[in-house]
């Protein structure tokens, strides 16, 4: 009986995807701010784009087992708290800073564009051996965020079950990551 209702769900979502196509929805509602900049506002602040949005990356990951969802902080965090709940699975946030509570974590760093580190800390107690994790970022130009998720993931032993990406800019950070990345919008290197 479940697998029947699991089945007409199933169809359901796919009568649907083909009557929506979730990549124009984004597209008009994103808007591309000067040379090399989107706004995603619009979006990550509709909770039912997000819903949709979830619902889809879960089609996607559809027989993957996905124990954690893995996001950085700040933009890409509302899509990435859609995505686990979607799944039922713990949210993690790689933050910029350390909180004065935690003791022990997990961290990645990378070369910024001024020259600068930046780094992200998890908690190591939110991330386990046994975890199989999806990485969910709003937006990839460089790769290197992606790349640093990925490391931290590592870090603790853990699989990496894939990544998704609301908009990847141009493909140059492709060279950059060596998992495999869902990305939902794909739009050129050059923006106007």
């Amino acid at each position: 009986m479940i697998r029947q209702k699991e089945y007409g769900a199933e169809r359901i979502w796919n009568a649907l995807n083909k009557m929506v196509d979730i990549r124009k929805l984004i597209l008009e509602k994103l808007e591309v701010i000067g040379e090399g900049f989107v706004d995603l506002s619009q979006i990550l602040s509709d909770p039912y784009m997000l819903q949709y949005i979830a619902q889809h990356v879960y089609m996607l990951f559809a027989g993957k087992r996905v124990t954690k969802v893995l996001a950085p902080a700040v933009n890409g965090i509302p899509l990435a708290t859609a995505i686990a709940l979607t799944f039922q699975v713990p949210l993690v946030i790689a933050r910029r800073t350390r909180n004065i509570n935690v003791i022990d974590y997990v961290e990645g760093s990378y070369i910024g564009p001024s020259a600068d580190i930046v780094t992200f800390y998890v908690p190591k107690r939110m991330i386990k051996r046994k975890d199989e994790v999806l990485i969910v970022d709003d937006i990839v130009r460089t790769g290197r965020t992606l790349r640093t998720m990925a490391k931290i993931v590592e870090k603790v032993k853990a699989i990496i079950s894939g990544a998704v990406v609301l908009v990847g800019i141009g493909d140059s950070w492709k060279k950059e990551v060596n998992i495999p990345i869902e990305v939902i919008v794909q739009l050129p290197k050059t923006l106007k």
